[in-house]
């Protein structure tokens, strides 16, 4: 079915960081661990970059759409 994705980012320096390119391995890994299907399945995305932090971090939430 379809789901909605909610990813956190905190970096661990200042670096400027293209978004579109750090998702595809994202989606592309929560797909071969079985999580989702495929990336196609995706209909609601939110990206959002945290402050830094010292040691850097990756939440992703994963939610069904229409239940």
């Amino acid at each position: 079915g379809q789901v909605s994705l909610n990813v956190q980012f905190a970096p661990s320096d200042a670096k400027v960081r293209d978004l579109d390119n750090m998702l595809k391995p994202i989606l592309d890994s929560l797909s071969k661990c079985g999580l989702i299907l495929d990336d196609r399945q995706v209909k609601k995305l939110v990206v959002e970059e945290l402050l830094i932090q010292k040691e850097p971090k990756l939440i992703i939430y994963v939610a069904k759409l229409g239940v």
